[in-house]
């Protein structure tokens, strides 16, 4: 079983899951039905989809995605790309739990969470 998540922009989904493709990797496809863009981002260990959809919602927050890892370079590097044109909510620090990570929003308007694993 997976569990894989759509996120629905309105109108850039081709240039932001580029976006996205350029910080996580993977591999892209699109493809068109209809009117609608859909574009699917996969790697060997996540699959994202995003599609240009009429019921796409600028105002919709109740999703955060997260990135996670044990290369803390990395994960830092990922961050920080993230944070390009969008903002930090807070920066990369050690959590109550004991683990790193740190909350941003990226310039598509998406709540994102990165995590270095200890």
């Amino acid at each position: 079983m997976n569990v894989t998540p759509v996120i629905f922009f309105q109108g850039n989904c081709k240039e932001a899951m580029e976006f996205y493709q350029g910080i996580l990797g993977g591999s892209l496809t699109f493809n068109t039905y209809g009117e609608e863009l859909h574009a699917t981002l996969t790697s060997d260990v996540f699959c994202l989809k995003g599609l240009d959809s009429k019921i796409a919602n600028a105002e919709a927050r109740k999703v955060e995605l997260e990135v996670s890892g044990n290369d803390e370079a990395k994960m830092r590097e990922i961050f920080a790309k993230l944070c390009e044109g969008g903002k930090a909510k807070h920066e990369i620090a050690k959590q109550p739990s004991g683990e790193l990570s740190g909350r941003l929003f990226d310039k598509y308007g998406l709540d994102w969470i990165v995590t270095i694993n200890k």
